[in-house]
């Protein structure tokens, strides 16, 4: 009887984590993560950081070959153009689906949805901006530039400030510890 209410006991609180993570209560989420979590999500970050800047730099090695598939200058030039963009934006990339699946992990729905949805936004406007301005391809490309920088400004945000991770939030834990 004692083992079945004392696993019925760790349900509970294994529900209550749920719960409060699921509701975007970061406090008692906050309250059960451990440094060596917090570590693991880095060391993760890293390696998305670390594939992206792989990927950028040999999307930039290989540039010289956009010549070899169109003898029309015009064309190879807004290649070019787009394609240096493109190669920026892979190290962003790694980070953003880190952070994302990361998130995703710890059921951070709320917090996914809602970096979408202000990447969407900036999506939205800046394609206005790119037609009023007839930016043409290289201005398409730099909203999703921009798309990018929003998301992993907001993965990273949510990681260090304000989500569960942060280390902000592991001091609750003491304080609520202590009294």
């Amino acid at each position: 009887s004692s083992s079945s209410s004392s696993s019925s006991g760790g349900e509970e609180k294994e529900g209550e984590k749920k719960k409060s993570t699921n509701a975007g209560d970061s406090k008692l989420a906050a309250y059960n993560v451990s440094a060596a979590a917090r570590d693991t999500a880095d060391r993760m970050l890293g390696w998305g950081l670390t594939s992206g800047l792989i990927f950028g730099i040999a999307q930039l090695l290989s540039m010289p070959l956009i010549g070899k598939f169109s003898s029309i200058e015009a064309v190879n030039e807004a290649a070019r153009s787009a394609a240096a963009l493109v190669a920026l934006s892979q190290f962003l990339n790694g980070l953003t689906f880190t952070g994302e699946g990361i998130m995703q992990g710890l059921s951070c729905f709320r917090g996914l949805a809602i970096i979408s949805m202000l990447g969407a936004v900036a999506v939205l406007l800046g394609l206005k901006i790119v037609s009023i301005f007839n930016l043409g391809l290289t201005g398409v490309w730099s909203i999703l530039l921009l798309f990018g920088v929003v998301r992993v400004a907001g993965v990273l945000l949510h990681r260090y400030k304000i989500g569960p991770l942060a280390e902000a939030n592991s001091s609750l834990k003491s304080s609520t510890s202590s009294t």
